[in-house]
């Protein structure tokens, strides 16, 4: 075992790299094809990840992964990592499991929610329990799409860096879950116009803008998808029937280990909205929700533990390893 590792987390909005040990990768950057760095958006500068990469070209490299890749697409990857890069070995760990990792657990339900996809996913001694897995067909990037629509109207472009910045600082500052949408609603529309402050918005050209109920309340969306004109179940639904389709020994263990991570359950009041529903749902079982301060990085930080220990060593492919197996 190596005592250091490349870690890549490719997600759909940004890559996450850095080295095993720390609190917190070291490069996050846009996952964008071809992505350039510009004034905007500078990233690391060519000389820095050049030197990067002489500086620690002999460790090993792990890869996450979703399970439900394209064998085709983990070949290639394998292949650019040995036969390009020439790296030692590397290990390509799924992206919910190092989640469960990095809350130091290996029992309970992983609730993934990131740009381009939300998950749902119960563990039990570290394996999956396959019935359970669940995938909604919303998550970051629907959220941003409304915004858009609802902040530009027809004059909206996902490509024009004002937007951008707008619906990116909107979802960051003043969106929030509230604990029942209908009180919430009810209490913006007894406010006199302008009387709360914090519904006010300055545009990057310094135009202030009033922002209404539910452009604060986007994220209401995982909750209650339908009021977005959204198909399928809600985020807590699926919990609760990713729950149910274990067996039912293991059902109060998973309800009293609900994991949630990703960049969409940052949004204050997400955990505690989380809670409540499953938490009425299994009154008979005292559930939790095990919500880390860096759940955004929690699958980094689940693959950076996995690169010290000694159980995974079977799992790591070594480059002679993949000479035998892929270059007959």
């Amino acid at each position: 075992m190596s005592a250091r590792s490349i870690i890549i987390d490719h997600g759909s909005a940004f890559l996450k790299a850095g080295l095993s040990g720390w609190n917190e990768p070291q490069l996050v950057l846009p996952s964008v094809v071809n992505y350039i760095p510009c004034q905007e958006n500078p990233g690391p500068s060519y000389a820095r990840r050049r030197r990067h990469r002489l500086e620690h070209e002999d460790l090993p490299v792990i890869i996450t992964e979703s399970p439900l890749r394209e064998p085709a697409d983990r070949q290639k990857t394998l292949e650019i990592m040995f036969e390009l890069l020439g790296v030692p070995s590397v290990l390509l760990a799924d992206q919910r499991e190092m989640s469960l990792y990095a809350s130091g657990l290996l029992t309970g339900v992983v609730v993934d929610s990131g740009c381009g996809l939300t998950r749902v996913q119960p563990f039990h001694l570290g394996r999956p329990l396959w019935p359970g897995a669940k995938t909604l067909e919303f998550a970051g990037q629907d959220l941003s799409a409304y915004l858009f629509k609802s902040l530009f109207k027809e004059a909206y472009n996902r490509h024009n860096l004002f937007q951008l910045d707008t619906v990116a600082s909107t979802q960051m500052y003043k969106c929030y879950v509230p604990l029942n949408l209908g009180e919430e609603l009810e209490f913006y529309q007894s406010l006199p116009h302008s009387a709360d402050r914090s519904n006010s918005y300055q545009l990057p050209d310094g135009t202030p803008v009033e922002l209404t109920a539910m452009q604060r309340l986007a994220p209401e969306m995982f909750f209650s998808p339908q009021v977005f004109n959204l198909q399928g179940p809600s985020l807590p639904q699926a919990v609760v029937e990713s729950i149910e389709a274990c067996e039912p020994s293991l059902r109060p263990l998973l309800t009293s280990h609900v994991v949630p991570c990703g960049g969409n359950t940052l949004y204050p009041g997400f955990t505690t909205r989380l809670y409540q529903l499953v938490a009425s749902h299994f009154s008979s079982t005292r559930a939790s929700v095990f919500a880390g301060s860096n759940r955004h990085f929690s699958v980094w930080l689940g693959a950076s533990v996995v690169a010290h220990l000694s159980t995974y060593k079977s799992e790591w492919l070594t480059k002679e390893e993949y000479s035998e197996r892929f270059r007959m």
